[in-house]
């Protein structure tokens, strides 16, 4: 029995441990922090926003591209943004950003494309293009 109770715990932690490797965890920003975050122009890393609004069905899905995409090496030294564009207006009209989701990509603080909702494979391989 004890063989069998120990055999469990090492695979729920090796579940656990793996499971949770992130490569690139994503952050919530709001109208005070997004300029800092997002237009580093001294930063070779490339800056992932997603633009969303909590009652859109479309961004609900790009988020859950997001939280996918939090684990995968693709995504290794990008920094991976999200922020809600109805409460944090200044953020969404500095870019003109209308329409939800929008997916917004900057490097050394120079915007290189806008764009809305990506399936996973497509938003990898933007991300591969400008990183």
């Amino acid at each position: 029995m004890k063989k069998y109770i120990f055999t469990f715990l090492f695979i729920c932690i090796s579940l656990f441990l793996f499971s949770s490797a992130v490569y690139s965890e994503i952050i919530d920003l709001n109208d005070s922090n997004f300029q800092k975050e997002v237009f580093d122009k001294n930063s070779d890393k490339l800056v992932v926003v997603g633009f969303y609004n909590t009652t859109c069905p479309k961004c609900q899905i790009q988020t859950v591209v997001f939280r996918n995409l939090e684990k995968d090496s693709a995504v290794k030294d990008v920094k991976m943004v999200m922020i809600n564009g109805i409460i944090n207006v200044e953020s969404a009209k500095s870019l003109n950003i209308n329409g939800y989701p929008a997916l917004v990509f900057v490097k050394r603080g120079k915007i290189l494309e806008i764009c809305g909702l990506r399936e996973e494979e497509a938003l990898k391989k933007l991300i591969t293009k400008y990183k």
